[in-house]
């Protein structure tokens, strides 16, 4: 192709998405207008099925917003029936990969049975929302239930998984109870504690700020971690600033209270562990101070 028919032939092309592009809207018989932009003849989006789209929509306010999220197209799943107020249903299964086109939604209904929110006071009621979509894929309804079937194996395998862990956990903190001569108490959570020092007073709740003095040890007797010696680590109990274990255990004691925390490794860093210090599914021991300041 010479330079000059390729000029001409890219101008075509975009004279002939312009022209698309400037087309009228026409309606469903539910009363749903749209414009299709660029139709193509990829397959169909099906109810049960899933449509994974580019989405950008304005209202009459001119308030832009995107939905394409962390540059990857949405995945939009389709239920297996429609209803007459499934405003995105009856909009994408008009459409099939490789189409582009803009709908316009009523306000009313996108609001309640899309967004679930108020009409906003800016929008007057009967006005209308423009939806520009661009279908990326399509996944048939087979290929929607086969996704959602290892989904929940891999859920079920996981939660075997997690179980197994729990027993082992018990089982290795009542052997090193019994070999330490150490007589506990249980959160609700699942941490272990013995105070070794107690006061009167109330325990620690959610919000409360707890100064503490602490040496962290595995199973083993390792220390992997400890400010014994310097400034107190000061810790909002309950806002999930620590470990799961640490705010449990942190919630059975007192200002002014010394304890041991045995804590699951559900409760602290799972399987994934932290760092070279910390192994997957460890157990923690904790020897805490809560200061009284």
């Amino acid at each position: 192709m010479t330079l000059k028919k390729s000029i001409l032939f890219t101008a075509a092309a975009a004279l002939t998405f312009l022209l698309q592009s400037c087309g009228e809207y026409k309606k469903t018989d539910s009363g749903l207008e749209y414009k299709i932009i660029v139709d193509s003849a990829g397959p169909t989006i099906e109810l049960g099925g899933a449509a994974f789209v580019n989405v950008r929509y304005v209202n009459e306010k001119d308030t832009f917003e995107s939905m394409k999220a962390m540059g990857q197209p949405m995945a939009i799943p389709l239920p297996d029936s429609s209803t007459t107020k499934a405003l995105l249903e009856e909009a994408l299964t008009m459409l099939s990969k490789g189409d582009s086109a803009s709908f316009k939604f009523n306000n009313d209904s996108l609001y309640k049975y899309v967004f679930h929110a108020p009409l906003p006071k800016e929008l007057k009621p009967g006005s209308t929302t423009t939806f520009y979509f661009r279908v990326v894929n399509v996944w048939s309804k087979d290929s929607v239930k086969k996704f959602r079937d290892k989904q929940r194996e891999e859920m079920l395998a996981m939660e075997i998984k997690r179980k197994v862990q729990i027993q082992m956990d018990s089982l290795a903190i009542a052997d090193y109870c019994k070999k330490n001569h150490l007589k506990t108490q249980r959160t609700m959570d699942g941490v272990y504690y013995v105070v070794k020092k107690s006061v009167e007073g109330v325990t620690l709740q959610p919000g409360d700020t707890a100064q503490t003095i602490y040496t962290g040890k595995l199973l083993d007797g390792t220390t992997f971690d400890s400010n014994v010696g310097k400034e107190p680590f000061p810790v909002m109990v309950g806002m999930g600033q620590v470990i799961r274990g640490w705010d449990s255990g942190l919630m059975a004691l007192k200002k002014g209270e010394k304890a041991t925390l045995i804590i699951p490794s559900a409760l602290g860093y799972g399987e994934r562990g932290a760092g070279a210090s910390i192994p997957p599914n460890a157990i923690l021991v904790f020897d805490v101070e809560v200061l009284k300041q």
